[in-house]
Parts: C-alpha cells; sequence; structure tokens
C-alpha cells in the first residue's frame, strides 16, 4: 500500500473513519487505562490521517504531536488545534529523550519494519513510569474480522505480518517495558453492512492493497455474496488487541 500517494491517503481518510460510537470506546478507554493525571505530552506514533488526534487530546486534555513516515498521509490529516503534524518513523523518531508521558499507536504495528528498534526508541523517547498503549490486531483475533474469511491471499499475508499477543508482549518486556494491561475489544467498525461493503471494495484495509487484482477480485465476488445475507442496519464489528506497556 503506497501511503506515500495523495489518492492513497485520500482514499485511507474517507474509508477508515469510525463512527462515533467506536471513538466513544476508545476515547474512555484510553482514560480508564492511562489515568490521564500526570499525563502532560502525547504523541500519536504512526498517525495517518490523524483520525485519532480529537481523541487523545479530549482524553487528555493536552496537545498531540502526531507522527507518520507519509508527508501524504500528513498533508490529507485534517489540523487541529494544539496539534503539531511531523514526518517521523517508530525506529526513528525525532522527539527528545524522555519527553513523552503517552506514546499511541494504533493499527501500526505490523507496518513497522524494525520491532526491535522502535521499541528501543519508545524506550528513549517514554519518561519512566509513562505509558506506550497500542492498539492493533494480532494473528490470535484473525478469525473475527469478516472480511478475511472471503480474501485467503489477504488472510495468509495477515498471519505472517501481525504480532501474536505473546510475542508483542516479550518484545517489550525485553525492551524494558512491564505489561500493564492487556484487552481484546470488540469495536463497531461501521454503522451497517453497506458501509462495510464500500470499504472492502475500495480495498481500504492494507492487506486487500498488497494482493494481486486478480485475487481481489476473487474475493471480492465471495465477500458481495456473504455480506449480501446482512440485516441492514446492524453494525459491522471487528476485534482489536489493547496493550498498555509502563516503562
Amino acid at each position: 500500500m503506497d501511503y506515500d500517494d495523495a489518492r492513497v491517503a485520500a482514499t485511507y481518510r474517507r474509508a477508515r473513519a469510525l463512527p462515533p460510537s467506536a471513538m466513544a470506546i476508545w476515547q474512555a478507554m484510553l482514560r480508564e487505562l492511562v489515568p490521564p493525571a500526570g499525563v502532560a505530552r502525547v504523541a500519536d506514533i504512526g498517525c495517518g490521517t490523524g483520525r485519532f488526534v480529537p481523541c487523545l487530546a479530549q482524553a487528555f486534555g493536552v496537545p498531540v504531536v502526531a507522527l507518520d513516515p507519509s508527508t501524504a498521509m500528513l498533508a490529507a490529516a485534517e489540523r487541529r488545534p494544539g496539534a503539531s503534524y511531523v514526518a517521523g518513523s517508530a525506529e526513528a523518531l525525532p522527539l527528545a529523550a524522555a519527553s513523552l508521558d503517552l506514546a499511541f499507536l494504533s493499527m501500526v504495528w505490523h507496518h513497522v519494519r524494525e520491532p526491535g528498534a522502535a521499541v528501543a526508541e519508545l524506550a528513549r523517547v517514554v519518561r519512566g513510569g509513562g505509558a506506550v498503549f497500542i492498539r492493533t490486531p494480532t494473528v490470535d483475533g484473525l478469525d473475527e474480522f469478516p472480511f478475511l474469511r472471503c480474501f485467503p491471499e489477504s488472510l495468509e499475508l495477515d498471519r505472517r505480518r501481525l504480532p501474536s499477543r505473546a510475542a508483542l508482549e516479550m518484545l517489550f518486556d525485553r525492551g524494558g517495558f512491564a505489561v500493564a494491561a492487556h484487552r481484546a475489544v470488540r469495536q463497531p467498525l461501521t454503522d451497517g453492512p453497506e458501509e462495510y461493503r464500500e470499504r472492502v471494495r475500495a480495498r481500504a484495509f492494507s492487506s486487500l492493497q498488497q494482493i494481486s487484482d486478480e485475487a481481489f477480485a476473487r474475493g471480492l465476488q465471495r465477500f458481495e455474496a456473504w455480506s449480501a445475507s446482512l440485516p441492514p442496519g446492524r453494525p459491522v464489528d471487528e476485534l482489536l488487541d489493547v496493550f498498555v506497556f509502563r516503562r
């Protein structure tokens, strides 16, 4: 998926928006798992088009530093008062040592090319007692992503690139973090099946972008047939893992 393509960035911003009910879940969970007292600086690492910047700002009432390696994604982000948008990768964060109280990473970990280097960078920039909040799919929960049942090539790709829950916890443990919390969270992804179909048709998920056009066409035919049976107006959800690691 070419995140440096302005058209891809525009599609991502439009197709990956979450309904208000989902954002309310995440705002409440952020405040529960990372109590706002003492949180003065937050970074959204791998922010994409910044969909979680307002959520973070409202949850903690502090300025947010939004970082992403793609300048096209940053350019497509809606600017928010008090937020700064900076180009940078998880493996080489343009942040001072011990400058963060919270590092937030959403749907990013499977794009990190050097996980060990990223953990080392997080250990450098998060102060002692600070937290890393990761929102991610894992191989343990792949059966809970409805569209993948129709795209076997995408499913196999995700089996190779996604972390397991145990492996992610071990990686952070070796990097000097303790597991403060882990939850499997079911979130409403869309308000109904038609919106879900539009996301799949637009190949808004990176695992659909990375398979061949022929494989996508075969899977889309299966997906259209399966999704036609979904009740109109019923939300479509997915299962994500949440980890909070403490320095």
